[in-house]
């Protein structure tokens, strides 16, 4: 699938198109290797500091298992610059534990279970502001068939607060330093 990705709202600096290839990668054919060296990059940066990618290393292969497993690509020249990829959530887990906690029992049943779980958005520095980001959560959230989508991310003002605030995603429970964000999906 060939993408042109353009910026072009008011008030942005001069971005110009960048050709992306994007791919919906089989459970079966995925490049670890490939996709950790963008997390490094990326969550080696300031609010997330992790030092490298051996969580994603373990929790992929996990997560590729799962029903409704997607992961999306994004290319230049024959190179990741990002990906995203999601699951339909089960209701169950640590971190669906800890969100159910945050927001009571009351209403811990509505969200949870049935949901697509966004487990991981990323995009190298470097292509920034080209509209790859979007174009990947795009991919990720188009033809599911979840009623909803959850994902956990900081909560501060990070480039990818900005996307997913862009894209329609509410605050569902402050789960300090990270924030549960949620939308509903047509």
């Amino acid at each position: 699938m060939q993408a042109r990705l353009v910026r072009s709202r008011p008030g942005t600096r001069g971005v110009t198109a960048s050709p992306a290839r994007l791919a919906h990668v089989a459970a079966g054919a995925i490049d670890v290797e490939a996709l950790a060296s963008v997390y490094t990059v990326v969550f080696r940066e300031p609010p997330y500091s992790e030092p490298d990618a051996s969580d994603l290393r373990r929790r992929l292969p996990i997560h590729a298992e799962r029903p409704g497993f997607r992961l999306v690509t994004a290319s230049v020249d024959d190179r990741v610059v990002g990906f995203a990829y999601g699951y339909t959530g089960e209701g169950r887990g640590r971190w669906i534990e800890r969100l159910a906690a945050q927001l009571g029992t009351a209403t811990a049943g509505r969200p949870l279970g049935g949901h697509l779980v966004l487990a991981e958005l990323a995009v190298l520095p470097s292509v920034r502001g080209r509209g790859i980001g979007a174009t990947l959560l795009d991919a990720m959230l188009r033809d599911r068939a979840e009623p909803r989508v959850l994902l956990q991310t900081h909560d501060g003002d990070t480039p990818a607060m900005r996307l997913y605030e862009r894209a329609g995603f509410r605050r569902l429970a402050a789960m300090p330093p990270d924030v549960a964000l949620i939308r509903d999906l047509p």
